[in-house]
C-alpha cells in the first residue's frame, strides 16, 4: 500500500503533524513551511502530498496545488484525487464550465469535500449563478470550519456583486482576521480599500467645475425643441451640491441641493444658472421588491433673469428577478411655468410633461466588483400638455445604455435613445407641412478616472440630432465638457 511507504516514519510525520495541527489553528503560512519540509523529506508519501497540496490552495496557490496533485496521481494512480486535479485543472485554467461539470461529478465521500464546495461555490460564481455560489459555499463551511477564510473572500466578493455592501465589508474583515498575511488577504485589503471610497457616507458634499463647448448655443435643453442659433462657443460649467440620506435600504429618505451654472465666454444672454431641490424615498415590499419615490423643485435663470420653474414627482418600482437581472416601471409627471410672454398664445408652453416607463437592467461582469458594469434597455412614453397648441405632443422613445469598467480604473458609460414625437397641430412656421413630427436621437458617452479618494476627472460629449417636417426645427448639436469632481 502507497501509505505504508517507509518515507513516512521518522521526522516527515513529525512536520506532518505539526502542519496538520497549525492549519486547524487557521495559521497557513506557518502550516506551509510544516508542510513544504514535510514533502521534502516524503516526496512520495500520498498523504503528505494531500496535505501539501491542501495548504497551497488555502495558501492561494492554486498553480503549485494542482502540481503536487500530479505528483499524487503519478505515486498513487488509483486515487481518487485525479478526478479532483483534473477539476482544479479547469478550475486553474477558468474554464467554469467544465471546472462546475468535473466538480459536481466527484463523489460526496472524495477527499477534501469542503474544497469540492468552495471551488465549486467560485464556478459557480464566475457563472453569474450566485444562488447556487452561495449554497455551495455554505456546504463547503459546513464540512469544513477551516475553509472560514476563502469562504468569507469568496461571500464578500458575492455581497459586492449584489451591491450589498455592508456585507461585503463584514465578510472581507474575516478574510483579513483568519488569513492577515496570505495573497488573499491581501486582495480582501484592497477591496476594503474601495469599499472606504464607495460606501456612501450619511451626508456628502461635492464641487464640480470644468470648461465645455457647444455647437449649437441655446437656452433650451436637450427635450425642447429651438430655432437653431447658428452660434458656437466655449463656456465654463460648475455645479455644487450635498446631501444627507435618513434610514437605510430597507426604508430610507435622502434629501439634497444642488446648484448648477454655465457661463459663455461671448453671447452671454445663453448664460444659465439653476438650482434643484430634491428628495429621494425608498420603501423594500419584500427582499427583492422595492418600491421609491422621488421629487424635485427646479427653478432656472436666463443670464441672472427668471426664467422657468417647474415641480416633478416620479413614483417607481424596482423588482429583482435575478441577482443579475431587474426591472423597474415608474411613472413621471412635471410641471412648468415659463416667466416670459409668448409673441402669440399658441406659443404658451405653460403645461405639464407626463412620462411613463419601463427599465430591464442587466449586471455585467466587471473587472472591479466595486464600480459595477451594466446594461439597461427602456421604453419611455412621453406626453406634453400646454396651454398654446405648439408644444402638445405625444412620443415614443427606446433607450439603451451600457456602463463598463475598464482597466485602469476607468469607468465608461453610453446612452443612446431615439424618440418619435408626434404634435397635434400643424407648426405656424409651415402651416404646410400638416401636424409636426419630430424624430429626436441623442447619444451621450462619459469617461471618468478617480484620483484618490475623493476627486476624479471626467470627459463627456453628447450628441442631439433632431429631425423634423418641419425646416425650422431641423439641427444638429455637439456638447463637450472637461469636469474635474471633488467630494467630501
Amino acid at each position: 500500500m502507497a501509505e505504508a511507504d517507509p518515507w513516512l516514519f521518522g521526522e516527515a510525520d513529525a512536520q506532518y503533524e505539526r502542519a496538520a495541527h497549525l492549519l486547524r489553528e487557521g495559521k497557513i503560512d506557518a502550516a506551509l513551511r510544516e508542510a513544504t519540509e514535510a514533502k521534502e523529506l516524503a516526496p512520495r508519501s500520498p498523504r503528505i502530498l494531500r496535505l501539501y497540496a491542501r495548504v497551497l490552495v488555502l495558501a492561494g496557490k492554486p498553480d503549485q496545488a494542482n502540481a503536487v496533485l500530479e505528483q499524487l496521481g503519478a505515486v498513487d494512480p488509483a486515487t481518487e484525487d485525479l478526478d479532483y486535479a483534473l477539476a482544479l485543472e479547469s478550475y486553474r485554467a477558468q474554464d467554469w464550465e467544465q471546472a462546475r461539470q468535473r466538480l459536481e461529478d466527484l463523489p460526496p465521500d472524495s477527499a477534501d469535500p469542503g474544497l469540492v464546495q468552495l471551488y465549486l461555490g467560485a464556478s459557480y460564481q464566475e457563472l453569474g449563478d450566485l444562488t447556487s455560489s452561495e449554497q455551495a459555499l455554505d456546504r463547503a463551511l459546513a464540512l469544513d470550519a477551516e475553509l472560514a477564510g476563502p469562504v468569507a473572500y469568496r461571500r464578500g466578493v458575492l455581497a459586492l456583486q449584489r451591491a450589498n455592501y455592508p456585507e461585503a465589508q463584514r465578510q472581507l474583515e474575516i478574510v483579513v482576521d483568519e488569513m492577515p498575511d496570505s495573497p488573499v488577504a491581501n486582495s480582501a485589503r484592497e477591496y476594503l480599500a474601495q469599499l472606504e471610497r464607495r460606501t456612501p457616507r450619511r451626508w456628502e458634499v461635492f464641487i464640480r467645475a470644468g470648461m465645455g463647448y457647444d455647437s449649437n448655443i441655446n437656452l433650451a435643453n436637450s427635450n425642447e425643441a429651438f430655432v437653431s442659433s447658428g452660434e458656437q462657443g466655449w463656456r465654463a460649467v460648475t455645479t455644487a451640491g450635498g446631501s444627507y440620506q435618513f434610514g437605510d435600504d430597507e426604508l430610507g429618505l435622502q434629501i439634497g441641493q444642488t446648484l448648477y451654472g454655465h457661463f459663455y465666454t461671448q453671447e452671454r444672454q445663453y448664460d444659465q444658472q439653476a438650482s434643484l431641490t430634491w428628495a429621494w424615498a425608498n420603501f423594500a415590499l419584500r427582499e427583492n421588491v422595492q418600491v421609491d419615490f422621488r421629487y424635485g423643485f427646479e427653478f432656472a435663470w436666463a443670464d441672472w433673469s427668471q426664467y422657468r420653474s417647474s415641480n416633478n414627482i416620479e413614483p417607481g418600482l424596482t423588482w429583482e428577478i435575478t441577482p443579475t437581472l431587474a426591472t423597474r416601471v415608474s411613472y413621471r409627471r412635471e410641471d412648468r411655468s415659463y416667466f416670459f410672454t409668448p409673441a402669440t398664445p399658441e406659443f404658451n408652453r405653460d403645461g405639464d410633461v407626463q412620462y411613463a416607463g419601463i427599465d430591464l437592467f442587466y449586471s455585467l461582469p466587471s473587472i472591479d466588483q466595486v464600480a459595477q458594469s451594466w446594461m439597461r434597455v427602456g421604453y419611455r412614453y412621453r406626453k406634453e400638455a400646454t396651454k398654446g397648441n405648439q408644444f402638445r405632443s405625444r412620443g415614443d422613445q427606446p433607450l439603451l445604455t451600457l456602463a463598463v469598467n475598464l482597466p485602469w480604473q476607468l469607468q465608461s458609460i453610453v446612452d443612446a435613445r431615439v424618440e418619435w414625437r408626434d404634435y397635434d397641430a400643424a407648426s405656424l412656421y409651415q402651416p404646410t407641412a400638416g401636424p409636426r413630427r419630430d424624430r429626436i436621437a441623442i447619444v451621450r458617452a462619459g469617461l471618468e478616472r478617480p484620483l484618490g479618494r475623493q476627486t476624479s476627472l471626467e470627459v463627456s460629449y453628447r450628441y442631439t440630432n433632431r429631425d423634423s417636417n418641419v425646416n425650422f426645427f431641423v439641427y444638429d448639436r455637439h456638447e463637450i465638457n472637461f469636469m474635474a469632481t471633488y467630494r467630501y
